[in-house]
């Protein structure tokens, strides 16, 4: 399995990852797939929680499995 952006805007999107991925792997493999066009490119977001309260980061049952799901921000 690989990492999955299945929500992006301009400055934020969402990942799906490998639940054994830490952010800094999340963060290299979503810069090589899917560059923000900024120069610090996505990183971890400052937000501890997605908007509904799910922890960033936090290990998810969902279609691809067990995963874990980042919200990463453009820097």
């Amino acid at each position: 399995m690989d990492v999955e952006v299945y929500a992006e805007g301009l400055f934020c999107c969402s990942v799906c990852a490998p639940a054994a991925m830490d952010a800094r792997d999340v963060e290299a493999r979503v810069n090589t797939l899917n560059p923000s066009g900024t120069r610090g490119g996505w990183k971890l977001s400052t937000d501890k929680t997605f908007s509904g309260g799910e922890p960033n980061g936090g290990i998810f049952e969902c279609s691809r499995g067990v995963s874990r799901h980042w919200l990463l921000e453009a820097s």
